[in-house]
């Protein structure tokens, strides 16, 4: 997916295969069923291939205004499992819109 594509409130999901993993603050997507080489430097945790919805971009400037984004990186921002997360920015060719 381009980031020029996405629109607030638009539903999103990892492409088939990929799941979301939250690697300290930052929502990235990885291989499912796989951990990554560098899972032994940051703690993870595996969220699966629900769906999320994106919210906007939030520039790190605004950052304070949103505690649950601080120290997060990417500057777009979804709603997965009920909670406020910056997506990767090398994650969004692994994400696609969920079909209507």
């Amino acid at each position: 997916m381009k980031v020029a594509e996405l629109q607030p409130g638009m539903l999103i999901q990892p492409v088939e295969g990929m799941q979301w993993v939250k690697r300290q603050s930052t929502l990235c997507v990885e291989p499912m069923g796989r951990n990554m080489f560098r899972g032994y430097m940051y703690p993870r945790e595996e969220l699966g291939a629900t769906v999320a919805m994106y919210i906007d971009n939030v520039p790190y400037a605004q950052r304070e205004i949103v505690p649950d984004l601080e120290g997060a990186w990417g500057a777009r921002v979804v709603i997965v499992e009920g909670s406020l997360m910056a997506v990767d920015q090398s994650a969004w060719h692994r994400i696609e819109s969920v079909p209507k």
